[in-house]
Order: structure tokens, then sequence, then C-alpha cells
């Protein structure tokens, strides 16, 4: 059962209206037994989706549903993903703010805009950062800004494209002020503005729809030999194409991203409307009915097995080494038995799809 009910899990967190999908889903989960919870628990944690999941059960009074060996911490990750994404967004404000004064007008995505405009509660959407990008000869002025508000460079996580700030409660904000995908593109041509959700007193700019959706899947493509896909990437997607996928454009796309990066587009829209009835774009379908979808299955293994590097000679030795008691595995989830059989053959599909 563990696979199947992470996929009614996800069902019901990304249900819209009544269906015959949905109340299969949630009879599966209102019968289903503590034993069946604990894998998909592991995986929903590693997904980072547990917050998102909650908040959908209790939507759809199946709170009482999960075994009150996981409820409570369930429970309790999404009202603190709640408190945290709530003192984050005013942050912004005052960070948004504070730049507006100097005229410095940051594009703001993935995290935070997702959490407020494109997600269902500002809780259900876990991040680690809050994402800008700007002009190189910003990026001065806007340091002064941080500066200004109590953030300090972190200077062990600069890099030659961005800079990453941090306040004393905690908040961190990478400021990319160089995009390797969009160089040499006017910042006019890639961005709108849009009222939030739950500030009044400013505008988010934003990347328009098409460069959203490729900067999203690349972000992914460039982090999948390190930690795998992670589903919560793929909800993303799914969340914005639900709200701008008739303003989605295939040339344009074409134009914006790399051709293996729209190949995983078209792999990942399949997953959602194969396994979850999200329509695709009209303009993507002819293309993206050529691909076959990933699945689930596989996105599960791939995280799982992506965290013990295991393309490297030396992952396979340190998952030796933690099997033997030899070294610590630091809370990092075991792969299953199955997960090593099946590697190879996950490979080749990704080979396959390119």
């Amino acid at each position: 059962m563990p696979i199947n009910l992470v996929h009614d899990l996800l069902t019901v967190s990304l249900a819209q209206s009544a269906s015959e999908e949905l109340e299969k889903a949630k009879k599966t989960i209102a019968q289903s037994q503590l034993e069946d919870w604990e894998k998909p628990i592991k995986d929903l944690t590693l997904h980072r989706l547990i917050p998102l999941v909650f908040y959908s059960l209790k939507q759809h009074d199946l709170v009482a549903a999960i075994p009150e060996t996981y409820r409570t911490g369930m429970g309790e990750a999404y009202h603190q993903n709640l408190v945290r994404n709530t003192f984050g967004i005013h942050t912004l404000a005052q960070i948004l703010q504070a730049m507006d004064k100097k005229q410095v007008k940051p594009i703001l995505w993935k995290g935070m805009l997702l959490a407020d405009s494109f997600y269902p509660d500002l809780g259900t959407r876990v991040m680690g950062d809050i994402d800008f990008a700007l002009e190189a000869e910003e990026l001065e002025p806007a340091t002064a800004v941080f500066q200004s508000i109590g953030f300090q460079i972190l200077d062990e996580k600069t890099t030659e494209d961005a800079v990453y700030f941090a306040n004393k409660t905690g908040i961190l904000c990478d400021v990319h002020h160089r995009v390797r995908l969009f160089e040499g593109r006017d910042p006019a041509s890639i961005t709108i503005y849009i009222q939030p959700q739950r500030l009044n007193k400013t505008t988010f700019r934003v990347l328009e729809p098409n460069a959203m959706i490729a900067h999203l899947v690349v972000h992914l493509q460039g982090h999948r030999d390190e930690t795998g896909i992670m589903l919560s990437w793929l909800v993303d997607i799914a969340f914005v194409l639900r709200k701008w996928g008739d303003r989605i454009q295939l040339e344009r796309l074409q134009e914006l991203m790399p051709q293996d990066a729209l190949k995983a587009l078209f792999r990942i829209v399949r997953l959602f409307e194969q396994d979850f009835r999200e329509p695709i774009p009209n303009s993507l379908k002819e293309a993206a009915e050529k691909v076959q979808p990933l699945t689930l299955s596989e996105l599960l293994r791939e995280r799982r097995l992506a965290l013990w590097n295991l393309s490297e000679p030396k992952g396979w030795v340190k998952l030796a080494a933690c099997r033997l008691g030899l070294h610590s595995s630091k809370g990092i989830p075991y792969p299953y038995p199955t997960d090593l059989l099946l590697w190879s053959k996950d490979k080749i599909s990704q080979l396959v799809a390119r």
C-alpha cells in the first residue's frame, strides 16, 4: 500500500472538486492502518509535502484518519511552516518597500511567491529562503537595503552568481545578480507585476508565465543529480499551470529553455494528467503526448537514492559503512532493496526520455 497511499494523499492534496478518484482516495486513506503510513510519511517528508498534505486532509475532514503516531507531528509541521511563512512574507514586504525607495525593482521567484499566490494556503509550501533576481548594477544598493534592516552577507554561501543574506531571526534571502538562463534578455520582456494575495501595499515583480515555467523546470533539472526531483517542485509547476496554463505558449518555451528541459516538462505534465487528472495546457498537448510520463514510483526511488550519491563509488562505500554500523547515516533514510534493483531501469528511462 505505501506507493498507493502516497498517490491517494496527493490526490486529495491536488483535488479541486468532487470526483470519483477523490472519493476512492478518501476511502483508502480512511481505511489505512498504522503500518501503511510509515514509508509514505518518510517519502512525503523527503519531498517537503507534509504541510500541504496535512492541510488538505484537514480540509477534507480526514485528520482523524492519520494514525496518532504521525498526526501530531504532521499538524506541527504545518503550523510551524505557517508561522514561518507568515513572518517571512511580512519581512518580504519590509524588504520590497525599502528597495522601492532606492528604485531597486527585484524579481521575486519560487518559494514565497508560490506560497502566497499559487498555493491554497500560506503554510502549505515549504521553503528554505526568499529568492530574488536583480540587475548586476542593482546589487550594491540592494546590499545597502538589506544591511539597513538587519541582514548580513553570508560569505560561505556566496557564489559568482548570487549573494546570500540572513538576519538574526533566521530568514535567508538568495539574491541572484546573474541568471544564466535569461542572460542577455531584456528584463522587461520576461517579467510582469502581480498583486500578492496577502499584502496590500506592494506588488510583486515576477517572471511572466512562460519564463516562470522555464525557470522552475531548469532549476529542478539542475539539482536532479544531487537531490533527485522533489515532488514539491513538481507541485509548484502544477499549481502555476493551473492558474496560468492558458498563457503558456510552446513557441515561447522553446525560445526560453533547453530542449532537454522542455522534454522534462512534457514528462511532468503527462504525470499530472495521467495520475491526477490535471489538464495539460492546450499549446503543449500535441507535443507532450509523444513522450512517456514520469512515474510516481520512479520519483520516490530517485529521491531516496540521490541522497546517497550512488552515481559515485564513494556513495556506495558510505552506504555500506552505514549499514555495517561504521558510519552514521545522519538521519538519511536507507534506500529499499527494490530501489537498488530498479535503479538501472530508471537511468535507462531517463536517457531514452532525453
